[in-house]
Parts: C-alpha cells; structure tokens; sequence
C-alpha cells in the first residue's frame, strides 16, 4: 500500500507542476492576445491540458477569462480532467 501512496504523490506532483506551467502558458497568451503579439498556439495549449494540465487550463479559462468562450478548450479541457481524475482513481485502487 506505500507504493500505491508514493506513485499516487508522484501522480499529484506532476497535476500540480503541469498545471501551473499550462496556467503561466495560458497568462502568458492572453497578455500577447492584448498587444497583438504573436500568440503560443493553440494546438500547444491543448497539449499542455493533455499531459496533465487540464486543471492549469481550467483556471486559466475561467479565472483570467482566456479561451474561455472557444467550445474545443471547454470541451477537451473537462475531457481531460476528468481522464485525469479516472487514472488517478485508478492508480489509488488498482495499482497493488
């Protein structure tokens, strides 16, 4: 049962690492969205909410109100949030 807690830390670590960095990028492309700059793409942001920063690109949606009117960010952002949510789970019951 300790390994199942180590790994579902190391787990949590990467959520929380991969959030933030997917967060900074999200900051990032609504202050070049302003100034007209050249943006981070699109594909980018959505791959960053795939390797386990839904949760950065949820609140980067919601909280600084950037792509958050785009129906794919709202769609695959939840999608993988909960796919997420679903590996977690299953690393804490069946990873014995």
């Amino acid at each position: 049962i300790l390994r199942v807690i180590i790994m579902f830390k190391y787990y949590l670590i990467l959520i929380i690492i991969m959030s933030t960095i997917t967060l900074i990028f999200y900051v990032i492309d609504k202050q070049k969205a302003k100034r007209n700059k050249y943006r981070i793409r699109e594909k980018t942001l959505v791959l960053l909410s795939f390797l386990f920063g839904s949760c950065g690109g949820l609140i980067g949606m919601y909280l600084i109100r950037h792509k958050n009117r785009h129906i794919k960010f709202i769609i695959t952002n939840w999608l993988f949030l909960i796919i997420h949510i679903i590996l977690g789970y299953f690393i804490l019951t069946y990873a014995i």
